[in-house]
């Protein structure tokens, strides 16, 4: 079963530099490497984000730098096996009939209907973020949804999982939403401290629903389709 997860994000109190690091001296010097510039040219050009979605972190040595970018079309078939890795972590490797050419029409087309970041290890895929925005009509306002988080096993531990998080959030609150939210299956018990470890709140008593295939189609008044 997933449990629902989500934070609450104060305001945007000014416009980020769009350059993340660990490192403090990097801290003042926007637009520092060229791939800063280039996922500018990117964000504005694909997903009209508005704002620059470039992470440098280096958790141990300037030589094994994680840097984390705006996806681009050309990532959809890294971005499909993230999600199949995913599936297999969650123990539903059959659940995946998702396409590389689904998601290049849903991400990449001229509304898209989600964004996605991307994080590289040592030159190499390391994770993904894949998120949409939501609607509260409570607080009147926009929301981002975390659709899936995943960095591969053998690169956990290294700050990634965490960046990603964190360069999610910064959008949600340059882009002036209030609120993140996501799931995580009760099991997941590494996920789950490390959500809490980060200040989430864990909506327990809102259970998830969903209605698909059949159902759905009955419920619109659909026929089934012909075999």
């Amino acid at each position: 079963m997933r449990t629902q997860a989500t934070a609450l994000l104060g305001t945007n109190q000014g416009k980020s530099n769009g350059y993340f690091s660990t490192r403090p001296e990097d801290a003042t010097v926007p637009h520092a490497d060229p791939m800063c510039r280039q996922a500018c040219t990117l964000t504005d050009g694909s997903l009209r984000l508005g704002i620059l979605l470039v992470a440098r972190i280096t958790p141990y040595n300037i030589d094994m730098a994680t840097t984390i970018r705006p996806a681009v079309a050309e990532d959809v078939p890294q971005i499909l096996e993230f999600i199949r890795a995913l599936a297999r972590y969650e123990r539903e490797p059959d659940a995946v009939t998702a396409t590389e050419a689904d998601l290049l029409r849903d991400g990449f087309g001229p509304n898209p209907y989600y964004w996605c970041l991307m994080a590289e290890h040592d030159g190499k895929p390391a994770g993904f973020a894949l998120c949409f925005f939501s609607y509260s009509t409570w607080l009147g306002r926009a929301g981002v949804y975390l659709e899936d988080l995943f960095v591969f096993p053998e690169l956990r531990g290294l700050g990634i999982g965490k960046a990603l998080l964190q360069r999610v959030a910064a959008i949600a609150v340059e882009k002036d939403c209030p609120r993140l939210g996501w799931e995580v299956l009760d099991w997941n018990a590494p996920a789950i401290d490390f959500y809490q470890a980060m200040g989430a709140e864990f909506l327990d008593a809102w259970r998830n629903v969903r209605m698909t295939g059949e159902a759905l189609r009955r419920l619109a008044g659909v026929e089934e389709p012909a075999q």
